[in-house]
């Protein structure tokens, strides 16, 4: 090769040539030999811009000529461009030779180029070399067809990929297998397509058929555009086009809530409106930018207002994104954008799809718009516009609409008016048609104006639109001249100058304007109407026809408006008018109050607004009278709650007859003497007074009656429910108001306490003591639900000293209790004569007829109901049960029992008034106020149903029921002294052999659940209950169910390794299980380690318990208590204890919390720590959650949540074993 070529240049040129090859600078380079034995080199270089470089080499002189369109180059100079090219000769040169044609070397030699320059660091997804290595690229035409990468005029929005799918394409496993498409579109006509996936061509096309065979220059600009659009863009590697739109709206959704830098100052934004007319068409478009730069068409408005609107980012321009919570608009931009805002309804503009929605860029002129962009040219010297391709400003302007000048001519045939014809002589100084129909004004645009014409009459102008189009003649006919005339005329007249030459003459050949005449008779069986329409001086009946004595005098009536007319009395229900031989042209309604009511309030009102009405005598004795007032009065009197609905003027029976009217959703009540009374202005104080029948659930003989008698323990909850009436008048008497007074301040005692329990007692005592006193002395029961510990047992004694009675007390606990109520009552009140009923049937018998002799009477829940007979005559002042859930189950003869003693005041204790189901406390209402709740079927539907359901209204009036009569605190409420209560769980897992047994019963009880219907399940329920017994028991021990077993029990080793360590620490402890056999093996393995313990089970005789739970208080010989949880979780007080373990989780949580009440109440002086052990994946797990929610079933009515279904039925049971 010859290489003097590098004498034409010097060495930083050289230099300058070698680093563009080296940094692929060099560009469609082709070589060529003509027959003059003249090389040929073409190429582009690319510098700053895309340089042509043309070579030529005479082979046989060795002379050189050199071009390149750079500037350094036309000034006769080498250049560094021309040095690359030659360089890359060189290289192209040296390379080996290959059986490949010429331009096939050199194409791929090309493709090694690019791709070594860009994609060699694996980054892309195509490869160009495989894709387009094996074309027959003509090289000579590859480099004489225009450039547009290089040449600047190429964009690559003209270059469209897509994703090209077959049916395989759409397998997920061919996800990124998949081929892409791409059109190429420059100036916005295709030139031809591309297919391939990430290394093969597919197809190639060009949109001209002749070129399909051949590589032509529409293919290789596409191909040239192919790769640089791959090599710089990627197409998104394999992102599917779903995926890429999703990305795309989190990037912008991130630029829209992307927080204000502190340093980012706001900026002010201008919109400028600009009016374009073109030819026929005018619309607006608004621009925004900053106030010296350039301003960017808004091309959707909707998207624009929703940015705005959310204070989110928007990028309008490759130079312009605007952050709305940043930046602000000047005033007038700001004013424009609020009436835009408001006159396209924003909400209606997103949810348009026509109109100017996310599609359109130009507002049509018209209406709001109209207004608007007028207004902004009057307040900002002028608007921008474009009309007609020339831009101008229009300034605002006001001119007077010209009046048009209209000719009315009639046509007569034998003197029988035919019709009128109206025509518009056009003038020059006459607009016919406005640009714009604004709300405020008419506008036109014309000589650089925004004018506003002076308002007219649409009804002047609309006729003169219609009469300036081309066609027939505009002609009115005989039958429509009236409406003209009476309607359309005056306005004309007014707007327009008008030559009507005929006006009188016509004015005598038809009627006048016509008016409506509505008769109403009454019979004693029908309501009539009958309908009319006058003419001056003629009057017809109304049947919306052409009546023949009119048209014999060659007048017309209005049909049409007489139509409208039959068509709004259709509208109002009346039906069809009857036309034979009883009735002429009549309406027919029966006589009923509903008829009569409606006639009234509804049709005649409606009437008078289309014409006059009329009524015989008859009829106008038929009245609507507004409903009167109602009050309600309530007295308390001899313990009775006295109610009486009054309705001003009415008796009782009228009253009754109003509310059954109300109730059957009747506007209307008819009265015995037919007086119809109008009931939608009271129907509010109707929905309250109905809603206070419905609570108290009255019956309508009581209603009847006037006055109504209830239960006193009502007045409370009657109280609470009129307060809440404020459309009722609402009295009380004196008696009822003390009474709602007392109940309002809760600690006014009605006695007063006796000097030494009034030291001995603490404050919230004395207000539970005043709290008791203030029931019975009205009458009223209570419970008593304070916490265990709180002292319930001192403020009942309190209670029975501070209120003497001729007859006793009785006092009914559960039989471990007895012996601890005796010792209350001789360490608080030893005066009080106290017997127990204990010993023979005999011994009880003779007890309970000396029952007069003493103050109080103690007895078991048990013999109560042994003795229940011998109770019979006997009458108490109260009675007290204790530890009242024992009751909950309102179908046992306990129940029975406590609830067929008389005695005149009743009052419950518990501190779980609630541990199951809402039953239970129906049950405990039940005994100490009968009724108040209703029967036991109406509080389930009236309460139990709708709460489980979710019904807020139903949870809310129970509350208002139930709340005056309970009183309940909790320690943490009144006891600031008693010490924490901490609380925690143990999980423990199973040893194998114990696991595989556990895996083995469940798996065949759920098996047995899975296959059992639950009427097969109500009759084998309780052997389904014991085999899951059992699975609790293999939970505790597996020795408690199976005495053979000879693995161990994980959850004894731990209790015994946490009582050595609690041991240590000198602490005191109290372990619970519901199973006593669980308590045997324990005892067992502690007295092998040496620790002595005592026990409480059901067998353990009440002196012996009691002298247990005293041993152990009062000294530390022993430091373990042993309890059955359902023998000992009540009436003990084991407060030298402070540590309490549960071996075993129970169903109840009341009854847990119970327990812990033994140690954590009244006297302790130490923290006390809750354990729970749970053997860890097993169904105890599930009961701690069942315990959580019916831990919070008590507490839910009180506090107004939803109260839980909790009865263990069969998928209970399923779920569990889950």
């Amino acid at each position: 090769m010859n290489e003097k070529w590098r004498s034409y240049f010097n060495a930083t040129i050289l230099k300058r040539g070698r680093d563009y090859v080296a940094n692929d600078c060099v560009k469609s380079f082709h070589i060529s030999k003509n027959d003059d034995n003249v090389l040929l080199i073409n190429a582009k270089v690319i510098g700053s811009k895309a340089y042509r470089v043309s070579i030529t080499h005479d082979l046989t002189s060795g002379q050189w000529n050199m071009e390149c369109s750079c500037p350094f180059a036309k000034k006769g100079n080498y250049c560094k461009h021309e040095a690359a090219v030659l360089y890359e000769y060189e290289n192209q040169a040296n390379r080996p030779k290959s059986h490949q044609s010429a331009d096939q070397i050199l194409w791929r030699e090309y493709l090694d180029k690019v791709y070594n320059a860009r994609c060699a660091n694996g980054q892309f997804y195509f490869d160009i070399r495989a894709i387009l290595g094996d074309l027959e690229m003509p090289m000579a035409k590859w480099l004489s067809t225009p450039d547009l990468p290089y040449d600047d005029v190429f964009d690559y929005s003209d270059l469209q990929p897509m994703y090209s799918f077959s049916a395989a394409d759409r397998e997920p496993e061919a996800a990124f297998k998949r081929s892409f498409h791409f059109s190429f579109k420059p100036g916005k006509k295709a030139i031809g397509s591309l297919t391939c996936t990430k290394n093969k061509l597919l197809t190639l096309q060009c949109t001209n058929p002749a070129h399909r065979d051949r590589i032509c220059s529409h293919k290789i600009t596409l191909i040239d555009a192919f790769i640089e659009f791959v090599t710089i863009i990627n197409i998104n590697d394999a992102t599917s086009v779903s995926a890429e739109n999703f990305i795309q709206f989190v990037d912008q959704h991130l630029l829209s809530n992307r927080p204000l830098e502190e340093n980012q100052a706001s900026r002010q934004l201008q919109i400028i409106p600009n009016i374009v007319i073109q030819d026929y068409w005018d619309s607006c478009e608004l621009r925004v930018g900053l106030p010296d730069g350039f301003k960017y068409k808004i091309t959707s408005f909707p998207r624009f207002l929703a940015a705005w609107n959310h204070k989110e980012s928007l990028k309008l321009g490759a130079k312009l994104t605007i952050n709305f919570a940043a930046d602000q608009f000047d005033a007038p931009s700001l004013k424009l954008l609020n009436e835009f805002y408001t006159a396209f309804g924003y909400e209606a503009l997103l949810n348009s799809d026509t109109g100017y929605g996310v599609e359109t860029k130009d507002i049509p002129i018209n209406g709001r718009i109209a207004d608007v962009l007028y207004h902004y040219a009057q307040e900002n010297n002028g608007i921008p516009a474009t009309i007609n391709g020339d831009k101008t400003i229009l300034q605002a302007t006001v001119e007077p609409l010209s009046k048009p000048n209209l000719i009315i001519k009639t046509s007569f045939d034998k003197q029988q008016l035919e019709g009128i014809n109206i025509t518009h002589p056009k003038t020059d100084d006459f607009r016919t048609v406005p640009h714009a129909h604004g709300f405020e004004a008419e506008y036109e645009i014309a000589d650089d104006e925004f004018i506003k014409l002076t308002p007219t009459s649409s009804i002047t102008n609309e006729l003169v639109n219609e009469l300036d189009k081309p066609g027939e003649p505009f002609t009115i006919g005989r039958v429509r001249v009236p409406v003209f005339m009476n309607d359309i005329l005056p306005d004309l007249k007014q707007n327009a100058n008008v030559d009507f030459q005929d006006e009188e003459l016509v004015r005598s050949k038809i009627l006048p304007r016509p008016e409506f005449i509505f008769r109403f008779n009454a019979t004693s069986h029908e309501l009539l109407l009958k309908a009319f329409v006058k003419y001056g001086k003629f009057t017809l009946p109304l049947r919306g026809r052409f009546e023949g004595e009119m048209m014999n005098r060659g007048l017309f009536q209005d049909v049409p408006a007489e139509t409208r007319i039959l068509e709004q009395l259709s509208e109002l229900g009346l039906g069809t008018p009857l036309d034979n031989e009883h009735y002429e042209n009549t309406y027919v309604l029966e006589r009923t109050p509903a008829n009569t009511y409606y006639l009234l309030q509804e049709v005649i009102p409606a009437l008078k607004r289309l014409g006059h009405v009329e009524g015989s005598a008859a009829f106008r004795r038929l009245k609507v009278m507004p409903a009167p007032n109602f009050s309600i009065e309530a007295t308390f009197e001899n313990d009775l709650l006295n109610l009486e609905f009054i309705g001003e003027g009415l008796n009782a029976k009228q009253a009754l007859k109003i509310l059954q009217s109300y109730h059957e959703n009747q506007s209307y009540a008819e009265l015995d003497d037919g007086t119809i009374l109008d009931l939608t202005k009271k129907a509010q104080q109707l929905a309250q007074i109905e809603k206070l029948v419905d609570g108290l659930e009255l019956t309508p003989t009581q209603l009847a009656k006037g006055k109504i008698q209830l239960p006193g323990y009502l007045a409370v909850y009657l109280d609470t429910m009129l307060q809440k009436q404020h459309e009722l008048d609402y009295r009380r008497n004196g008696r009822l108001s003390e009474l709602i007074e007392n109940f309002d301040h809760d600690d006014q005692q009605p006695f007063d306490l006796p000097d030494d329990l009034a030291s001995t007692l603490r404050d919230y005592q004395k207000k539970g003591t005043a709290w008791l006193m203030k029931l019975a002395h009205y009458q009223f029961g209570g419970i008593l639900a304070d916490e265990m510990g709180l002292g319930k047992t001192l403020q009942i004694i309190a209670m029975l000293r501070s209120m003497p009675t001729k007859q006793p007390a009785l006092i009914v606990a559960p039989a471990s209790l007895v012996l601890n109520w005796e010792a209350e009552f001789k360490k608080f009140a030893p005066q009080t004569k106290l017997t127990t009923i204990i010993g023979t049937k005999a011994q009880r018998r003779k007890l309970i007829a000396q029952a007069d002799d003493y103050e109080v009477v103690l007895t078991s829940y048990d013999l109560l109901k042994r003795d229940i007979e011998l109770y019979a005559d006997q009458t108490f002042s109260f009675e007290i049960i204790d530890e009242a859930q024992a009751i909950k189950n309102h179908s046992t003869a306990v129940a029975k029992a406590v609830k067929a003693v008389a005695a005149q005041h009743r009052f419950a204790l518990t501190g779980t008034p609630i541990e199951n189901r809402l039953d239970e406390l129906w049950s405990i209402f039940d005994f100490i106020m009968p009724g108040y709740l209703f029967n036991h079927r109406q509080f389930g539907k009236r309460f139990v149903n709708p709460i489980q359901t979710g019904d807020q209204a139903a949870l809310t009036q129970l509350q208002d029921m139930t709340v005056p009569f309970i009183l309940r605190r909790t320690k943490k409420q009144v006891l600031k002294e008693i010490p924490d209560k901490m609380e925690e769980t143990y999980f423990v897992g199973m040893s194998k052999a114990q696991q595989d047994l556990y895996n083995a019963h469940v798996a065949r009880l759920k098996d047995r659940l899975n296959n059992t219907d639950e009427a097969e399940f109500k009759n084998t329920k309780l052997e389904i209950l014991a085999e899951f017994t059992r699975i609790r028991q293999i939970c505790c021990a597996p020795q408690t169910a199976y005495e053979d077993f000879k693995g161990s029990a994980a959850k004894l080793d731990t209790c015994v390794e946490f009582v050595e360590n609690a041991l240590e620490e000198d602490h005191k402890l109290l372990i619970f299980s519901q199973f006593t056999s669980m308590l045997v093996l324990i005892k067992e393995r502690l007295q092998k380690k040496g620790i002595p313990t005592y026990e409480i089970i059901g067998q353990t005789p009440k002196a012996e318990r009691l002298k247990r739970v005293n041993d152990f208080n009062a000294n530390d010989d022993v430091k373990v208590f042993l309890i059955s949880l359902k023998a000992g979780g009540t009436g003990l007080n084991l407060t030298s204890a402070d540590t309490v373990l549960f071996f075993d989780p129970w169903w109840n949580a009341a009854a847990e919390e119970q327990a812990i009440g033994r140690a954590h109440r009244m006297g302790q002086k130490h923290v006390v720590s809750v354990y729970r052990l749970i053997a860890k994946g097993t169904i105890e797990e599930k009961i701690l959650t069942m315990q959580e929610q019916k831990r919070q079933l008590a507490q839910d009515l009180l506090s107004g949540s939803q109260v839980a279904n909790s009865r263990l039925t069969k998928q209970d049971l399923v779920k569990i074993l889950a």
